[in-house]
């Protein structure tokens, strides 16, 4: 009995120790997979600016940050990334949306202007990107910019169904019943 246990001891010992030096120890999360990771997030700056050490043209993460920026006050750092981003992705429209709330909330009124009337006139020609276009100024709280926006959409193709649904939205949001039902009506 005695031989049997310091047998098997010996086995664990040569087997489970090396083990553990390999892998970092007990108390290395990833060899603990049933249990919950402890280790904290990281903020996410620290999160995002790691993303873009691994894969720098990432428009994505250039966007999110900037947005983040944006959230924060930090003008400089905001219109970097958003203008790294639309860079990498001249039709990032969440992005283009964000840099002008930033152009907004720094108070550059008529220089937001002028980026919506080029946005807008890039696509002269597609309702559905108008459409995108508008959906991300709205999202941005940019309600004027999304109207006229998806206006231009109707301009070009009054029967396009997205965007006869985002301005039946935007006038049953203030409560214009019957602007918002003739809308959403042609939207079906």
């Amino acid at each position: 009995g005695v031989s049997n246990g310091l047998g098997l001891l010996l086995v664990v010992c040569f087997v489970a120790i090396p083990f553990l030096f390999a892998c970092g120890g007990c108390n290395n999360p990833s060899t603990m997979p049933h249990q919950h990771h402890t280790t904290s997030i990281p903020d996410k700056e620290t999160y995002l600016l790691n993303r873009l050490d691994q894969k720098f043209e990432n428009s994505e993460v250039h966007c999110e940050l900037g947005r983040f920026y944006l959230s924060e006050g930090r003008w400089d750092k905001a219109n970097y990334h958003l203008k790294v981003a639309l860079g990498f992705d001249p039709a990032h429209r969440n992005c283009q949306a964000a840099f002008i709330s930033m152009l907004e909330k720094q108070g550059k009124s008529s220089e937001a202007a002028l980026y919506v009337g080029r946005y807008q006139g890039q696509l002269f020609n597609s309702p559905s990107e108008l459409v995108r276009l508008g959906k991300a100024f709205a999202d941005e709280g940019l309600d004027a910019y999304a109207l006229s926006t998806f206006q231009k959409a109707m301009q070009i193709d009054p029967n396009v169904a997205e965007a006869n649904k985002h301005l039946g939205l935007y006038y049953l949001s203030r409560n214009e019943l019957a602007q918002a039902k003739q809308y959403l009506s042609r939207s079906f």
